[in-house]
C-alpha cells in the first residue's frame, strides 16, 4: 500500500498495482473490527425494505450462522453446492445448483441454509476472515468464494435495490424486468434473442 486516507470513518487504500477482486476483498475484510460487516456492491441503493436490523436479528438468534444474504430488486440469488457420490474408482462430483437450498432455520421459516448468496449480505467478521477470499480469482466474484466453509442463509424478506440509470431495463421493477426479458420490444432496441441476467 502506498497511502491511505481516512475521512469520517471511511478509509480509502491506494495500492501500487491492481489487486483483483478477491485480494482487494481480503484487504477490506482485514480492516474490519466489528462483530459483523455488511457487504454491498457500489451500485446498490438502500430502501425502506433494506432492514439490516433483521439480518442482525437472524445472526444473533442462530449463532452458528456466518452469513445472511438479502434479495436484490426482489430477486433471490442463491445456490447450493452438492456432492454426488460416484463409483469407487470414478470418484464423486461436486456441482453448484442454482436456487438450491437445504432445510429452513428454526424460528425463521423464510430463511433456509444454502451454499452461497449474492453480494448483499451481513457476515460474521471472524468467520470470513478465517476463510478469506482466493486472490487468484479475478472475475467470478459472486460464485467462487469458498462458501462451503460457511453457514449461509438467504433472507428473501430483506431487500436492496440495484441502481441503473432511468430508462434502462434494470431500472424497472422485477415484474417488468421479467416481461422485458421474455417479450423484448424491438422498438426499444432489444432484439428478440437478447438475454438479460438478473
Amino acid at each position: 500500500m502506498t497511502s491511505w486516507l481516512r475521512v469520517s470513518y471511511i478509509a480509502v487504500y491506494h495500492t501500487l498495482e491492481t489487486l483483483g477482486w478477491f485480494a482487494g476483498r481480503n484487504l477490506a475484510v482485514s480492516q474490519v473490527t466489528t462483530k459483523y460487516f455488511l457487504w454491498v456492491d457500489d451500485d446498490f441503493v438502500f430502501t425502506e425494505n433494506t432492514k439490516i436490523e433483521k439480518m442482525v436479528e437472524v445472526m444473533e438468534a442462530v449463532p452458528e450462522l456466518d452469513v445472511v444474504g438479502g434479495s436484490v430488486q426482489g430477486n433471490q440469488f442463491y445456490f447450493s453446492i452438492l456432492y454426488e457420490q460416484g463409483e469407487e474408482m470414478d470418484g464423486g462430483c461436486l456441482y453448484r445448483k442454482s436456487k438450491g437450498k437445504f432445510h429452513s432455520l428454526p424460528g425463521y421459516p423464510e430463511c433456509y441454509l444454502a451454499s452461497g448468496v449474492v453480494n448483499f449480505f451481513l457476515a460474521r467478521t471472524d468467520a470470513v476472515q478465517r476463510v478469506g477470499f482466493d486472490p487468484k480469482l479475478q472475475r467470478v466474484a459472486h460464485s467462487d468464494h469458498p462458501y462451503y466453509l460457511l453457514n449461509i442463509t438467504p433472507a428473501p424478506h430483506i431487500h436492496i435495490r440495484h441502481y441503473s440509470p432511468p430508462g434502462t431495463w434494470a431500472w424497472q421493477p422485477a415484474s417488468r424486468q421479467h416481461a422485458i426479458r421474455t417479450n423484448p420490444d424491438p422498438a426499444r432496441g432489444l432484439p428478440r434473442s437478447t438475454s438479460f441476467p438478473v
